[in-house]
Protein backbone atom coordinates (compact mmCIF):
# COMPACT_ATOMS: atom_id res chain seq x y z
CA UNK A 1 0.00 0.00 0.00
CA UNK A 2 1.56 3.19 -0.99
CA UNK A 3 0.67 6.84 -1.58
CA UNK A 4 -1.68 7.91 -4.61
CA UNK A 5 -0.16 9.65 -7.36
CA UNK A 6 -2.13 12.21 -9.87
CA UNK A 7 -3.04 10.49 -13.49
CA UNK A 8 -3.98 11.91 -16.04
CA UNK A 9 -7.89 11.58 -16.21
CA UNK A 10 -9.67 8.21 -15.58
CA UNK A 11 -10.52 5.67 -17.87
CA UNK A 12 -13.69 5.76 -19.51
CA UNK A 13 -13.82 2.30 -18.94
CA UNK A 14 -17.17 1.02 -16.89
CA UNK A 15 -16.73 0.43 -13.35
CA UNK A 16 -17.13 -3.21 -12.65
CA UNK A 17 -18.16 -5.15 -9.65
CA UNK A 18 -15.48 -7.55 -10.75
CA UNK A 19 -12.70 -4.70 -10.33
CA UNK A 20 -13.95 -3.23 -6.87
CA UNK A 21 -13.98 -7.44 -5.77
CA UNK A 22 -10.52 -8.00 -6.72
CA UNK A 23 -9.38 -4.41 -4.95
CA UNK A 24 -11.44 -5.34 -1.86
CA UNK A 25 -9.76 -8.98 -1.34
CA UNK A 26 -6.35 -7.76 -2.11
CA UNK A 27 -6.92 -5.54 1.03
CA UNK A 28 -9.11 -7.33 2.98
CA UNK A 29 -5.91 -10.09 2.60
CA UNK A 30 -3.37 -7.68 3.40
CA UNK A 31 -5.49 -7.08 6.63
CA UNK A 32 -6.24 -10.20 7.80
CA UNK A 33 -3.74 -12.58 6.20
CA UNK A 34 -5.47 -15.39 7.95
CA UNK A 35 -8.63 -14.74 7.87
CA UNK A 36 -10.77 -12.85 10.47
CA UNK A 37 -13.97 -13.88 12.21
CA UNK A 38 -15.59 -10.33 13.04
CA UNK A 39 -18.00 -8.15 10.52
CA UNK A 40 -15.48 -5.35 8.27
CA UNK A 41 -17.24 -2.75 6.03
CA UNK A 42 -14.30 -1.24 3.78
CA UNK A 43 -15.53 1.89 1.88
CA UNK A 44 -14.25 5.02 0.09
CA UNK A 45 -10.43 5.92 -1.34
CA UNK A 46 -9.23 2.22 -0.96
CA UNK A 47 -11.04 1.57 -4.04
CA UNK A 48 -9.58 3.89 -5.74
CA UNK A 49 -7.02 1.67 -8.11
CA UNK A 50 -10.56 0.21 -9.15
CA UNK A 51 -10.71 3.37 -10.67
CA UNK A 52 -7.73 3.52 -12.12
CA UNK A 53 -4.80 0.86 -12.07
CA UNK A 54 -2.09 3.96 -11.73
CA UNK A 55 -3.97 5.31 -8.35
CA UNK A 56 -2.58 3.64 -4.87
CA UNK A 57 -4.53 2.80 -1.97
CA UNK A 58 -2.65 5.43 0.74
CA UNK A 59 -5.21 4.83 3.79
CA UNK A 60 -8.02 1.93 4.67
CA UNK A 61 -10.91 3.37 6.32
CA UNK A 62 -12.52 0.77 8.12
CA UNK A 63 -16.44 1.02 9.75
CA UNK A 64 -17.48 -1.46 12.18
CA UNK A 65 -21.35 -2.43 13.37
CA UNK A 66 -20.99 -1.01 17.38
CA UNK A 67 -18.32 -0.58 20.05
CA UNK A 68 -17.95 -4.44 20.57
CA UNK A 69 -17.07 -4.96 17.22
CA UNK A 70 -14.63 -2.08 17.00
CA UNK A 71 -12.57 -2.88 20.41
CA UNK A 72 -12.74 -6.48 18.49
CA UNK A 73 -10.86 -5.07 15.44
CA UNK A 74 -8.58 -2.93 17.25
CA UNK A 75 -7.64 -5.51 19.27
CA UNK A 76 -6.75 -8.13 16.10
CA UNK A 77 -4.65 -5.56 14.53
CA UNK A 78 -2.69 -4.18 17.11
CA UNK A 79 -1.74 -8.17 17.69
CA UNK A 80 -1.20 -8.02 13.63
CA UNK A 81 1.42 -6.09 14.09
CA UNK A 82 -0.20 -2.78 13.73
CA UNK A 83 0.90 0.54 15.94
CA UNK A 84 -1.49 3.04 17.42
CA UNK A 85 -0.89 6.25 15.89
CA UNK A 86 -3.47 8.23 17.33
CA UNK A 87 -6.76 8.26 18.47
CA UNK A 88 -8.96 10.76 17.03
CA UNK A 89 -12.51 10.85 18.84
CA UNK A 90 -14.79 10.96 18.01
CA UNK A 91 -14.04 10.63 13.77
CA UNK A 92 -11.68 7.56 14.31
CA UNK A 93 -8.43 5.54 15.51
CA UNK A 94 -5.16 5.61 12.96
CA UNK A 95 -3.07 2.47 13.04
CA UNK A 96 0.45 2.01 11.32
CA UNK A 97 -0.04 -1.45 9.66
CA UNK A 98 3.19 -2.41 8.09
CA UNK A 99 3.62 1.00 6.94
CA UNK A 100 0.06 1.93 5.50
CA UNK A 101 -2.74 3.94 7.41
CA UNK A 102 -5.85 2.09 8.95
CA UNK A 103 -8.91 4.23 10.06
CA UNK A 104 -11.29 2.21 12.16
CA UNK A 105 -14.17 4.87 12.41
CA UNK A 106 -16.02 5.28 15.21
CA UNK A 107 -19.20 5.64 13.41
CA UNK A 108 -21.68 2.70 14.47
CA UNK A 109 -23.47 1.33 11.40
CA UNK A 110 -26.08 -0.78 13.61
CA UNK A 111 -28.03 -2.32 11.17
CA UNK A 112 -27.00 -0.77 8.12
CA UNK A 113 -26.39 -1.77 4.68
CA UNK A 114 -23.00 -0.75 2.44
CA UNK A 115 -25.09 1.38 0.34
CA UNK A 116 -26.97 3.57 3.16
CA UNK A 117 -23.42 3.86 4.71
CA UNK A 118 -21.79 5.14 1.12
CA UNK A 119 -24.75 7.29 0.10
CA UNK A 120 -23.79 9.27 3.18
CA UNK A 121 -20.59 10.34 1.62
CA UNK A 122 -19.69 13.54 0.35
CA UNK A 123 -17.74 12.22 -3.05
CA UNK A 124 -19.89 10.38 -5.36
CA UNK A 125 -16.23 8.33 -6.83
CA UNK A 126 -15.86 7.49 -2.91
CA UNK A 127 -19.04 5.66 -2.66
CA UNK A 128 -17.49 2.38 -3.24
CA UNK A 129 -17.68 0.00 -0.30
CA UNK A 130 -17.56 -4.05 0.29
CA UNK A 131 -18.53 -6.29 3.37
CA UNK A 132 -16.18 -8.58 5.02
CA UNK A 133 -18.12 -11.36 7.40
CA UNK A 134 -17.40 -14.67 8.79
CA UNK A 135 -13.53 -14.71 7.44
CA UNK A 136 -14.71 -13.65 3.95
CA UNK A 137 -15.55 -11.00 1.64
CA UNK A 138 -19.38 -10.83 1.73
CA UNK A 139 -20.97 -8.53 -0.54
CA UNK A 140 -19.83 -5.28 -2.61
CA UNK A 141 -21.44 -2.27 -3.43
CA UNK A 142 -21.12 0.66 -6.20
CA UNK A 143 -23.08 3.77 -5.67
CA UNK A 144 -24.75 5.27 -9.32
CA UNK A 145 -22.81 8.54 -8.75
CA UNK A 146 -19.74 6.22 -8.84
CA UNK A 147 -20.22 4.89 -11.76
CA UNK A 148 -21.55 8.43 -13.20
CA UNK A 149 -18.25 9.50 -12.08
CA UNK A 150 -16.23 7.28 -14.69
CA UNK A 151 -19.07 7.69 -17.20
CA UNK A 152 -18.46 12.05 -17.22
CA UNK A 153 -14.86 11.64 -15.88
CA UNK A 154 -16.66 14.78 -13.31
CA UNK A 155 -15.89 14.47 -10.03
CA UNK A 156 -19.59 15.18 -8.11
CA UNK A 157 -21.11 15.05 -4.76
CA UNK A 158 -23.26 12.22 -3.40
CA UNK A 159 -27.02 12.44 -3.40
CA UNK A 160 -27.43 11.64 -0.24
CA UNK A 161 -25.09 13.71 1.21
CA UNK A 162 -26.60 17.00 -0.22
CA UNK A 163 -29.74 15.60 1.18
CA UNK A 164 -28.54 15.19 4.58
CA UNK A 165 -26.26 18.21 4.50
CA UNK A 166 -29.65 20.80 3.91
CA UNK A 167 -31.31 19.08 6.21
CA UNK A 168 -29.45 18.29 9.33
CA UNK A 169 -27.66 21.32 8.44
CA UNK A 170 -23.75 19.91 8.81
CA UNK A 171 -20.84 21.30 9.66
CA UNK A 172 -18.94 19.59 6.81
CA UNK A 173 -19.16 21.67 4.04
CA UNK A 174 -15.65 23.32 3.32
CA UNK A 175 -14.23 19.68 4.00
CA UNK A 176 -16.68 18.52 1.17
CA UNK A 177 -15.20 21.74 -1.11
CA UNK A 178 -11.73 20.63 -0.22
CA UNK A 179 -12.27 17.31 -0.96
CA UNK A 180 -13.82 17.88 -4.07
CA UNK A 181 -10.66 19.34 -5.34
CA UNK A 182 -8.52 16.97 -4.04
CA UNK A 183 -10.04 14.02 -5.67
CA UNK A 184 -10.29 15.95 -8.54
CA UNK A 185 -6.34 17.31 -8.81
CA UNK A 186 -5.56 12.75 -7.73
CA UNK A 187 -7.47 11.38 -10.31
CA UNK A 188 -7.59 14.09 -13.03
CA UNK A 189 -11.23 14.41 -12.91
CA UNK A 190 -12.61 17.88 -13.79
CA UNK A 191 -14.59 19.29 -10.49
CA UNK A 192 -18.65 19.39 -11.23
CA UNK A 193 -18.85 23.52 -11.00
CA UNK A 194 -22.26 23.27 -10.56
CA UNK A 195 -22.04 20.47 -7.06
CA UNK A 196 -19.38 22.89 -6.16
CA UNK A 197 -21.50 26.23 -6.50
CA UNK A 198 -24.07 24.40 -4.65
CA UNK A 199 -21.72 24.03 -1.67
CA UNK A 200 -20.48 27.42 -1.64
CA UNK A 201 -24.20 28.60 -2.19
CA UNK A 202 -24.91 26.39 0.89
CA UNK A 203 -22.16 27.74 2.79
CA UNK A 204 -22.33 31.32 2.46
CA UNK A 205 -26.59 31.83 2.06
CA UNK A 206 -28.13 28.83 3.95
CA UNK A 207 -25.52 28.90 7.29
CA UNK A 208 -25.59 31.42 9.54
CA UNK A 209 -22.59 33.02 11.47
CA UNK A 210 -22.18 30.16 13.89
CA UNK A 211 -22.82 27.73 11.56
CA UNK A 212 -20.48 29.70 9.56
CA UNK A 213 -17.61 28.92 12.06
CA UNK A 214 -18.53 25.43 13.28
CA UNK A 215 -17.85 24.68 9.08
CA UNK A 216 -14.45 26.53 9.58
CA UNK A 217 -13.65 24.89 12.96
CA UNK A 218 -14.19 21.49 11.93
CA UNK A 219 -12.42 21.81 8.74
CA UNK A 220 -9.32 23.04 10.41
CA UNK A 221 -10.07 20.09 12.65
CA UNK A 222 -10.06 17.57 10.82
CA UNK A 223 -8.01 18.47 7.24
CA UNK A 224 -5.65 21.00 8.93
CA UNK A 225 -5.38 19.36 12.22
CA UNK A 226 -5.41 15.43 11.53
CA UNK A 227 -4.94 14.98 7.42
CA UNK A 228 -2.05 17.70 7.55
CA UNK A 229 -3.70 19.90 4.44
CA UNK A 230 -4.93 23.41 3.71
CA UNK A 231 -6.90 25.18 1.00
CA UNK A 232 -5.76 28.29 2.29
CA UNK A 233 -8.03 29.95 -0.67
CA UNK A 234 -10.85 28.36 0.51
CA UNK A 235 -10.32 29.10 4.26
CA UNK A 236 -9.93 32.78 2.82
CA UNK A 237 -13.27 32.91 0.60
CA UNK A 238 -14.97 31.01 4.06
CA UNK A 239 -13.62 33.62 6.55
CA UNK A 240 -14.07 36.76 4.68
CA UNK A 241 -17.21 36.65 2.85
Amino acid sequence: MSAAKAVHGLPRGPLTEKKVRKQADRIFRFLFPRSYPGEVFLCGGAFKPALHPKLRTNDIDLWVRDRKERNRLLRFLLERGATLDRDFHPFCIRLLLDGCAVEITYHNIKKGTIKELVHGFDIAGCAIGARYSCRRLREVYISPGAHETIATGEVLLEEGYLRTLVNERLPTVLRGIDRMQSFADETGLRVRERDMETLWKIYLHNYTVEEQRKCVDVYLETTVGFKQGCNKELLQRATTA
